[in-house]
């Protein structure tokens, strides 16, 4: 039930940047360490920035709230990786 619904979680936050939101990100989802790397283009248009923004903050509530519920907190481990391009 946990990883189904990372999983969901996971696949409408790309599916909202790439289809809804027509960015090209660069996503990749590595199943077998469970982490997800997803790099907006650059020179992106303010707007969709923004947009986009929107898309990963619910996005990541939600994994928030899977990691800290009693019940799940003990399957899932959420950490945040700072990444700078330079």
């Amino acid at each position: 039930m946990v990883c189904a619904a990372v999983s969901a979680l996971t696949q409408t936050a790309a599916l909202g940047l790439k289809k809804v939101l027509a960015i090209d990100c660069r996503l990749e989802v590595n199943a077998e360490t469970g982490s997800m790397l997803c790099l907006l283009p650059s020179g992106l248009a303010r707007e969709k920035w923004d947009q986009a923004q929107l898309i990963l903050t619910v996005f990541y509530a939600g994994l928030v709230d899977i990691s800290t519920n009693k019940e799940y907190q003990r399957y899932v481990n959420l950490k945040e990786v700072s990444y700078r391009e330079d």
